[in-house]
């Protein structure tokens, strides 16, 4: 499996779920210690989920955290790639477009896509109360 998005997620959830074990979201404050998550995750031939926080993104962005996910997203994805276990990137503490947090399982879900923007027409969100009152 390679750098995984939401619906893979689900699948690796539910893989968990069904068979009885569960794994964490592993902070990552350095890109070196992403590396080591991989190749351990590698040598117990388990998926990983990295979680960037708001704060690691602001130092790896030189004070913008946008710009600072986007770098360690683009270090998690070419490495995730190169693995042999699914990869994923959770953004913990970051607010999505309804003010709400952004976080995997909310994807997942389907209440927002993977940069926090509302999904109301997919499954597993219902549409607003007031959608076609216009």
């Amino acid at each position: 499996m390679t750098y995984a998005r939401g619906t893979e997620l689900s699948t690796v959830y539910y893989r968990a779920r069904t068979n009885g074990y569960g794994f964490v979201a592993s902070n990552i404050t350095e890109t070196n210690i992403l590396t080591g998550l991989i190749n351990g995750a590698e040598r117990v031939e388990s998926d990983l989920v990295a979680q960037v926080k708001r704060d690691t993104a602001a130092f790896a962005g030189n004070g913008d955290p946008e710009t600072g996910l986007n770098i360690l997203a683009n270090h998690i994805e070419k490495l995730g790639t190169d693995a042999d276990v699914g990869v994923f990137l959770n953004v913990d503490h970051v607010p999505a477009e309804d003010g709400d947090h952004i976080s995997s399982t909310r994807v997942v879900k389907g209440e927002i896509d993977e940069h926090g923007n509302l999904t109301p027409d997919r499954d597993g969100r219902a549409p607003p109360a007031d959608a076609g009152s216009e």
